[in-house]
């Protein structure tokens, strides 16, 4: 499965997805105030501003302070007759510090400049006066730098009414956001860790990033007292949102390993430029600075939004989950900025905490498949290593066991070579010392000293095949000076045409002294049965092939009798890994080892 989307339209798809999920959220979602049994609704009020008042139907919402000074409008209803039990008004929201006064008299703590109420909702319980017939009631708000006036309808009725609305409204505006602010904590913690072991992976830094700018934009939304003076909290905290969609522009840009910085970085330095000008006090910029900064974060977003469905075979399904639930954080952002400035989405719509509910799941999903294929690799690797540990293990046999077999050969060979050296200084010595008297002896036997001979000659070509283990051709020299002096005595000659060195096809003492034998064994049956004058040896890199000009003789015919001779000369090849090759006719006799 590949994802079919260019660059164009994807941004295309992501603005279409985000823009669908935002009029969702305008016109589908329910929202806070409705009607409840026992309960009265008021949405009649006196609204006075500096002393000039009118009627005025709520939700009410004023425009943003953004002077240095503290603004104050007042809000009166008249509550109808109830009845006689204890009742109770419940603010569902309210904006920013309020004063409640009941027939004139204060139900309420006097609010301190530091204090505000923006978004938990505000719950009093009216004193006995009331059943006294006096049943006005008057709510003065009030706003600092950087806030606004607003007042939703509000609920009036007994205390176990307007109860279970009140624990409703607290645990969604406030209770969920201190369930984030706990979860983002641990996010925190998780991704430190992950930064740390996995630092070649920088995308898990800037999700540490992101998270701590969202800590910021969860504490404002849970506590109701600023930790520093209000204009310093207030940038902060919209530097934080900012700051936020960058991170995750990185994040997302570094996780799908996505070449993009630029915009990114000329985002973050006119949003910084900004904060700098609010810095500077300028209230006739300030909602131009800010408009400015939203519309940066928002292009910033919908480009990161995009980069899940550029072309890929890669994890398809987790970029089109993931890129859902990044489209729904967008259009909650979207939504609630387009509710605080009274546009298409209604004032008592709750619709901002969408916008963090789904980075967490983001963020479940793509730890889960982290470990998932973190998993899935370790099992690779196992495989791997088994295989691996399997071939290794195979190798070590085969190669004890060759070593096993070399060692073995080694201490065959050594013991034959001690064999070898004592037959040569004691049996030699004695076979030597044997034909001296034999030649010496009046009555000489031919028979005898040729046997004599004989022996002497097999017993220095095994001492020859000792001493010269590296170069078959000086071994065949070794041979030619041995026997040269049994061809003289037959009126015979050599002919040696010694080319390339031959290679054997496994070099060794043994293999060199087997292919002696048999070298000599031919030239032994030249002179004994060919009546020949020459006898020719010719040597190449894979071959040895001994030569005469004798009367020859029939190969069928001998191969039929099973002479020992020629049987001898084949299992001595047979032991090379060679192939003999006898031809004979009337011009001589051609004997061929051949290998390779």
């Amino acid at each position: 499965m590949t994802l079919p989307f260019s660059r164009a339209f994807a941004i295309g798809t992501s603005i279409i997805s985000v823009t669908l999920l935002v009029l969702i959220f305008a016109f589908a979602l329910p929202k806070f105030g409705w009607d409840i049994d026992g309960v009265l609704r008021l949405t009649m009020a006196e609204h006075c501003v500096e002393g000039i008042c009118e009627r005025s139907t709520l939700p009410s919402v004023g425009a943003r302070n953004f002077s240095d000074g503290i603004i104050a409008e007042t809000y009166r209803f008249e509550i109808p007759d109830v009845s006689g039990e204890v009742t109770g008004v419940l603010l569902p929201r309210l904006s920013d510090l309020a004063q409640v006064r009941v027939a004139g008299i204060a139900i309420s703590p006097v609010p301190t400049p530091d204090a505000r109420r923006w978004n938990a909702p505000f719950f009093l319980t009216f004193p006995n006066v009331l059943l006294d017939g006096r049943r006005d009631l008057e709510i003065t708000l009030m706003a600092g730098r950087g806030s606004r006036i607003s007042l939703s309808p509000i609920l009036v009725g007994s205390v176990a009414s307007l109860e279970f609305h009140y624990q409703a409204v607290a645990i969604y505006r406030v209770g969920l956001a201190r369930i984030a602010f706990g979860l983002t904590v641990i996010a925190i913690f998780v991704f430190s860790v992950m930064a740390l072991l996995q630092r070649r992976e920088r995308f898990y830094r800037w999700l540490l990033i992101a998270n701590l700018a969202q800590l910021v934009f969860l504490w404002h939304i849970m506590m109701r007292f600023d930790p520093i003076d209000t204009q310093s909290w207030l940038l902060i905290w919209v530097s934080a949102l900012h700051i936020h969609v960058f991170a995750m522009h990185r994040f997302v840009s570094g996780y799908l390993n996505i070449k993009t910085r630029k915009l990114g970085y000329l985002v973050l330095s006119v949003q910084a430029l900004c904060i700098f000008l609010i810095w500077c006090h300028n209230p006739n910029w300030e909602p131009w600075l800010i408009g400015i900064m939203a519309v940066c974060s928002l292009i910033l977003y919908i480009h990161t939004l995009s980069f899940w469905l550029l072309p890929s075979r890669r994890l398809v399904r987790l970029r089109i989950a993931l890129f859902g639930l990044m489209s729904i954080s967008a259009a909650g952002v979207i939504a609630e900025a387009l509710r605080q400035i009274g546009w298409l989405v209604p004032y008592d719509r709750e619709v901002y905490h969408l916008a963090t509910a789904p980075i967490f799941l983001l963020y479940l999903v793509m730890m889960i498949h982290h470990l998932l294929s973190a998993q899935a690799a370790n099992r690779r690797l196992v495989r791997d290593l088994r295989g691996r540990i399997k071939a290794r293990m195979r190798e070590l046999k085969e190669t004890h066991e060759k070593l096993s077999l070399v060692v073995e050969q080694e201490a065959v060979s050594q013991e034959r070579q001690r064999i070898m050296m004592d037959l040569h200084d004691g049996v030699g010595g004695q076979l030597v010392n044997t034909l001296a008297y034999v030649n010496g002896h009046p009555q000489q036997d031919p028979v005898l000293q040729d046997a004599l001979a004989g022996a002497l000659r097999d017993l220095g070509l095994m001492v020859d095949s000792l001493q010269m283990t590296g170069s078959v051709v000086q071994l065949l020299g070794a041979l030619r000076r041995r026997i040269e002096p049994m061809l003289e005595t037959a009126g015979m000659k050599f002919d040696w045409q010694i080319g390339e060195e031959p290679q054997l096809p496994t070099p060794g003492m043994m293999k060199n002294l087997t292919l002696l034998r048999l070298v000599q064994e031919a030239i032994t049956n030249a002179v004994r049965h060919a009546n020949a004058t020459t006898v020719k040896v010719t040597t190449t890199q894979d071959k040895v092939i001994i030569s005469d000009d004798g009367t020859g003789f029939d190969v069928a015919l001998s191969a039929g009798r099973s002479g020992i001779g020629i049987l001898s000369m084949r299992k001595r090849a047979d032991e090379l890994g060679a192939e003999l090759y006898i031809t004979s006719g009337p011009k001589g006799t051609s004997v061929t080892l051949i290998w390779g």
